[in-house]
């Protein structure tokens, strides 16, 4: 049996759906180029009937739920019109081993390696400020809290220093130290904060893309709660 290329299997999908899911009357004259990958996806310009769609799958094995979250996170922000529309989301992994999704694709440019002006800083500010401002309280209980997401990340990487201390050339109390400041960091208030705010998680110049004039975010498998002031410190850091 002949193992088919993933712009075979792309085409062969893309035949068998509904057309309405992407907005189309029709499905013919179905274009598919590679345009690259990123940390753990895999994407695919699909162009059919002239309009244009990211074909994105997920690579990442040990994050099974990133295509559905990033596809619900993108439903969440979908009014605001700082994100691509999301089309479709499939969890059977028959036809890549892993899930994917079906959004909007975006023209321009990400701001990485791009001159950063105070004008271009200030219309990401109001992105950003658009998103803060969303009502959160009907969607609050389906969202990651950004605060305990950091808290788990920083106790998954203890036993990785434990491992790779001598490595790294550090004492035993280092990691000691580490789970001590997590542990005081877990009980504290900083796990009950109540200015949190709807959140991307990870804006950076690679997430931007510029068109015309106009920003849109993307990669938002991180949305979630997040105090505003620590994605504005963020923002500082990554501009």
């Amino acid at each position: 049996m002949i193992k088919k290329s993933f712009e075979e299997v792309i085409n062969d999908y893309l035949k068998k759906i509904n057309p309405k899911i992407l907005s189309l009357n029709k499905i013919k004259n179905i274009e598919i180029k590679k345009i690259g990958s990123g940390e753990s996806n895999l994407n695919y310009l699909v162009i059919i009937n002239k309009k244009k769609f990211n074909f994105r799958i997920n690579m990442d094995s040990r994050s099974p739920f990133k295509s559905k979250e990033e596809f619900n996170a993108l439903k969440t922000v979908e009014r605001l019109k700082i994100a691509p529309k999301a089309y479709l989301y499939e969890s059977n992994k028959k036809y890549f081993g892993e899930t994917f999704l079906i959004i909007e694709y975006l023209e321009g440019k990400t701001l990485h390696n791009k001159k950063i002006s105070k004008y271009l800083i200030k219309k990401l500010a109001k992105v950003v400020g658009n998103l803060h401002k969303k009502n959160i309280k009907k969607i609050k209980n389906n969202l990651k809290d950004s605060n305990i997401e950091t808290l788990k990340e920083i106790k998954n990487r203890i036993p990785y220093i434990k491992i790779h201390r001598k490595k790294y050339n550090l004492s035993k109390d280092f990691d000691r130290l580490l789970l001590k400041k997590y542990n005081s960091l877990y009980s504290s208030e900083l796990t009950k904060l109540k200015s949190q705010v709807l959140g991307h998680g990870d804006i950076c110049p690679q997430n931007v893309i510029i068109n015309k004039g106009k920003l849109k975010i993307i990669d938002w498998e991180d949305l979630g709660l997040i105090d505003p002031a620590l994605e504005i410190l963020r923002l500082y850091d990554d501009f």
